[in-house]
């Protein structure tokens, strides 16, 4: 049996109780997706894990510190994100 393939959305805008529009489409984004695909949300700062949709993994890193992203790059099969995000 072959394993789903891993989209790794990383947001530049906060994922919580209270998000803007970024936050709000990438949590839309991560809920659809899920659906097909095993998803890893990234978001800045600390994550409000409570605003997650179900079966996303969830994880918080800090702006501009790619250690905190690299592990989860090399896992994903695909990675969406803005451009100015990889600046």
């Amino acid at each position: 049996m072959s394993r789903r393939p891993t989209l790794l959305i990383i947001s530049h805008d906060v994922v919580g109780t209270r998000m803007a529009g970024p936050g709000i489409r990438y949590t839309h984004l991560a809920r659809v997706l899920a659906k097909h695909v095993a998803v890893v949300l990234a978001a800045p700062n600390v994550v409000a894990r409570e605003a997650v949709p179900p079966g996303v993994k969830v994880i918080s890193y800090t702006p501009g510190v790619w250690g905190d992203l690299a592990p989860h790059v090399a896992e994903a099969d695909v990675c969406l994100f803005q451009g100015d995000v990889a600046g």
